[in-house]
This record gives structure tokens, sequence and C-alpha cells, in this order.
């Protein structure tokens, strides 16, 4: 009986063993990510000397690594003096990127040199290179096509928008004609202060809100009792109030429309405003010009003294980004070098009343003359046999959110595929363009795929 016992057991502890080696990490893997260029072809000019190639990861890293990238120049020559340079130094005809465990995208900018002969069209190919390790797999987009062009305008492509993954934490933009995308960090600012007259709009990526005090025109003259009740009333999202509505700019655009009114010449005319941050950080401020500038002035609720800084404009930018924790922030690209922007927007529900509400997967085209159009899909329209002809019968629009978030629906989480959007550029460039998937490789929000063509 006993040597029963003893066969019974030590089969029962071999069965466990087995049992716990097959659940064993080392026989469950994490499966690779998927890596992808952004876009598969860049261009440069003698207006546009840099493009910036970005390697987007279908999920942020769980490990250290390395990106590598093969370079086939052609005929071009490196280096600053001769046809082109890199901000990552190449070795051989490898350019090495690292990231760590983290990351959702790694990026290398090429420039033209001095000695680059623009006016002869060259290609560089930028090739991902396969991973020996198995860390990650090559995507959609393995080639990237760097144009040396004088004139290049492209012809479209398939790209894909990176807005930091279902956080959006970042703001996504793209110029169609430059087949550029990139992407900025949205809490570096809560105020842009306008270089086309005098306007200051609210961060509506980030939520901020302003609320005049209509008999405030100095920052001394406000205290703590000044905003009793505030926290409750200036809200977005779902509790938020139709009153909140004056509390945000207009989502079109409207500078006539703003929470901060225009600012006037006479400064006694310009009120005092409470900015809405977040919880236990908001600010009382004042905004005048100075000459051709702005001044701003601005303190915590309850303090009895104030920062004043000289805004100047910068006509390069569309406006001067700054948040009130003292400083310029960088947030928008160069005015003629983007179309639209992709991530989260302050806007108004579009169920029940309309009351502010931050949508995710939202686009707002550039104020800087870039004009939309939706066309609906019928037995007459498709997408693919509509041509330039057909684009000059069309009503466009400059209103911001002309696209808005009208090219996915809301509830399925899913690309509507009965409409395409038709937008010319500054340039006077038309291209038409369709949405073709909402989320990433991982199916993450954050990361959608659309085509577009040139017209």
């Amino acid at each position: 009986m006993n040597t029963l016992k003893s066969i019974f057991f030590t089969t029962m502890v071999t069965i466990i063993g087995i049992a716990f080696s097959g659940c064993s990490d080392d026989d469950d893997p994490i499966p690779p990510f998927s890596i992808t260029f952004s876009t598969a072809e860049l261009g440069i000019s003698s207006d546009n000397t840099e493009a910036e190639a970005t390697v987007t990861f279908s999920r942020p890293a769980t490990v250290s690594g390395a990106v590598i990238l093969s370079l086939e120049p052609g005929g071009l020559v490196y280096g600053e003096s001769n046809d082109y340079y890199a901000s990552v130094e190449p070795e051989g005809n490898n350019i090495t990127l690292p990231f760590v465990s983290g990351d959702q995208s790694v990026s290398v900018t090429f420039f033209a040199g001095s000695a680059s002969a623009i006016e002869t069209e060259q290609t560089l190919s930028v090739i991902l290179v396969e991973d020996s390790d198995n860390t990650f797999t090559i995507g959609t987009t393995g080639t990237l096509s760097v144009v040396f062009a004088e004139n290049f305008v492209s012809p479209g492509s398939s790209v894909q928008l990176d807005a930091g993954g279902p956080e959006f934490v970042k703001q996504a933009f793209i110029d169609l004609s430059k087949q550029a995308v990139s992407n900025t960090d949205k809490n570096t600012w809560d105020l842009a202060f306008l270089s086309n007259g005098f306007h200051v709009t609210l961060n509506a990526t980030e939520e901020i809100m302003a609320r005049q005090l209509t008999d405030k025109t100095s920052l001394a003259e406000v205290t703590a009792s000044d905003t009793t009740n505030f926290a409750q009333e200036m809200v977005i999202g779902p509790f938020s109030s139709l009153a909140a509505r004056e509390w945000i700019d207009d989502p079109s655009g409207d500078l006539t429309k703003t929470a901060i009114a225009a600012i006037s010449e006479n400064n006694d005319d310009n009120k005092v405003y409470i900015v809405k941050r977040d919880a236990g950080n908001w600010k009382k401020i004042k905004v005048d010009r100075s000459g051709d500038n702005y001044s701003i002035q601005f303190a915590d609720i309850g303090s009895t003294s104030f920062e004043e800084v000289i805004i100047q404009k910068d006509d390069t930018y569309n406006a001067v980004f700054f948040s009130l924790d003292d400083q310029v922030a960088l947030f928008e690209p160069e005015k003629g070098q983007w179309d639209f922007m992709y991530g989260t927007y302050t806007t108004f529900s579009t169920f029940g009343e309309p009351i502010p509400y931050n949508f995710s997967d939202y686009i707002v085209i550039n104020r800087n003359g870039t004009e939309s159009a939706m066309v609906m899909i019928d037995d007459n329209t498709t997408y693919e046999d509509f041509d330039l002809s057909a684009a000059s019968t069309i009503d466009f629009s400059t209103e911001f959110n002309i696209i808005g978030s009208s090219w996915r629906d809301v509830f399925s989480g899913t690309v509507r595929s009965d409409r395409f959007y038709v937008i010319k550029d500054i340039d006077g460039n038309i291209y038409k363009l369709r949405f073709t998937k909402l989320t990433g490789d991982d199916d993450e929000r954050g990361r959608p795929s659309l085509t577009y063509e040139l017209l």
C-alpha cells in the first residue's frame, strides 16, 4: 500500500510539474510589435530643405532595442557639403535609431546639403531592416522615398497619423503636398496669441476654458471670492451647462466668437478673465496690446502680485503659443506647412443639448487658407471617379470643424464608408481624401490611416 501511495505521489508531482512548466513565461513570449513608416514619400526642395522620417510602433515597446534603416542613395552623395545629410550619422549605408521600453516611435531628419542639385529630381530610398531578435516585424510601409525636387508636390499616398495612442497625449499634423506628418505634445500651452489681428484663443485640445469678469479690469481687484461656484459651473463634458458655451471658443474658428474678446487698443476696455486649466491650478489673466504685440499679466487667483510677459508676434506661425507656467511653447508647425490637425478637440456635443464636450478622433483644418468639403457617395459619385472637374462644382468651407468627427461612426468605432473629403491647401493644390481605418495595427485608437490623391 505504501508503495502504491509513493507511486501516486510521484506521479502527481510529475503532472503538476509538467503543468507549471507548460505555463511558464518562456513558453508564452510577448508577440512582436509591428513598425511602419508614417508615410511612403517625403519631399525636399529649395523651399523645404528638411524632412522628418518617422517610424511608428503598433504598440509601445516593452523592451529596449533599435530600428535600423538601410539607405539606398542612388546618385546622391552623403555629407553636409554634398547632396544630403541626416540628424543621425549613418554607419556605411545604415542608420541606427535606438528605442527604450515605452517608446511608440523613432525618427530621423534628412536635410538638403549645400551642393544638393534640387533642380534635377533624385530619390533617396530608406528601407526598414528586419529585426533578427524578432522584437518587431515590418508593417505596411517598409520603404520610404525621400524625393529631392525643386517643386515637389505629393501626388498622394497612404498615411498613418499618430496622436500618441488611446491616451491622445499628442496632436498630429499633416501637410498633404509635402507628404509630411508630425505630432506635438498637446499639454504644453494654454493660450494662443494670433499673428493676424489681436485675438487670443484657448487650447481646445486640452479643455482650457476662460470666463470674463465683466466688472474687473485689474488683477489686483480679483480675489477668490470673485470665483465662487466657478468650479461647479466651468465644466466640459456630460455635466456641462449651456452657459459654458460662452467660456470656450466657437468650434468653427470664428474669431468673433472666442471666449476672450478681441484685444482692444484701449487697455481700460480689456477685462480680467479666469482661466480654468485643471483642478487647483486656475489663473486670473489680463491681456493688453503692447505696440504691435501683446502683453499678458497673470497670477494665481488668490495672489496679490502678478507676472507680466510681452508676447511678440511671429508671422511664420498662425500664433505664438503660451503656457501660464510662464513659457512660450512650440505647438503647430509653421503656418504654411500643415493642412489639418488630428487628435482631441473641444466642440459642442452632438447628442442632447449642444454643451461643451471634448471629442477624440477629431479633425480641424488650418486657419491659414485651407478649405475643405465633404462629398457623399451615391450612384453618381464615387471616390475613384471623382476628378478635378467634379471638385470645381463643390462648395468649400474654411470652418475649422468642417471635417470634425463626421468621418467616423461614434458608436461603432469604425470609419464611415459613405463619404470622402476634398481639401484645397494654401497653394491651391486640391486633394481628395478618405479615411481607411480608425485604429492602428493593434486596434487601439489614436492612430488612424487615410489615403489621398492629388486632383
